[in-house]
């Protein structure tokens, strides 16, 4: 077996081979209902073998405090806008460290210089689960290869911590069909805590911080996973090739 086949079937089976499958679960943070299609790995990240995904982040939020409320909202999205390019060089950075030995230098450059950030198509103060939390609710679309993804994001707080919900498919079908809508009615947080705050004065900065982290973490694990199956079909069309020859 050649060493590029070897690292070809362990990035494969990283992907998409169980760690755990699971139909309910619970950690210390929250519980969720998952069905048994996906698997979770790593930790937080579900991953089903058709390369939809979605995954859990969750980041300190030390103010304890949250505002759900437009103003608020356009802060975050225009913060997040601008730091949009650290996100995306972010991606490109481990999918070059990821690939190199599977595919060649210029694959790998050409690959990742089709991945863009293309705006944030819908945000919204709204509420979600069967819980009814308050929530941002974000909607963003990217470019990877010649594909473009909605990548659909719920975050909200409880007490000290910001959890991130993050969604992300191969077409929006995946991302509006019952099967997410049911896991993401399932999702509940131990012990919550409303982290509401209706102060009209706040430290922006700090929280921004918080909330761009949670974001950002979330962002770029949902890519991340698409990127890999993606890989692995440009890796498999690279082996057909050189078996023509």
């Amino acid at each position: 077996m050649s060493k590029l086949l070897k690292i070809y079937i362990t990035v494969l089976c990283a992907v998409f081979l169980p760690i755990i499958t699971v139909k309910a679960y619970s950690s210390d943070d929250y519980t969720i209902v998952v069905p048994n299609t996906y698997t979770e790995n790593p930790a937080n990240v579900f991953v089903k073998q058709d390369g939809n995904n979605f995954n859990i982040q969750i980041t300190p939020n030390e103010t304890g405090k949250f505002y759900y409320n437009d103003d608020f909202l356009d802060q975050i999205t225009g913060s997040i806008i601008n730091d949009m390019d650290l996100y995306i060089d972010e991606v490109k950075e481990k999918v070059k460290e990821q690939y190199k030995g599977i595919l060649t230098e210029k694959q790998v450059d050409d690959y990742i210089s089709t991945i863009k950030f293309n705006g944030i198509v819908s945000k919204e103060v709204t509420t979600f689960t069967k819980n009814n939390y308050p929530v941002f609710h974000y909607v963003m679309n990217c470019t990877l290869g010649e594909a473009n993804y909605n990548v659909e994001l719920y975050q909200l707080a409880s007490d000290k911590r910001i959890y991130t919900i993050t969604i992300t498919g191969v077409d929006d079908t995946y991302r509006t069909s019952d099967e997410v809508k049911q896991i993401l009615d399932s999702f509940t947080i131990t012990n919550y805590v409303d982290a509401s705050s209706s102060e009209n004065e706040y430290n922006l900065d700090k929280l921004t911080s918080f909330i761009k982290t949670s974001w950002g973490v979330s962002l770029i694990t949902g890519i991340l996973v698409i990127v890999s199956a993606t890989v692995v079909s440009l890796y498999l069309k690279k082996q057909k090739k050189i078996k023509k020859i």
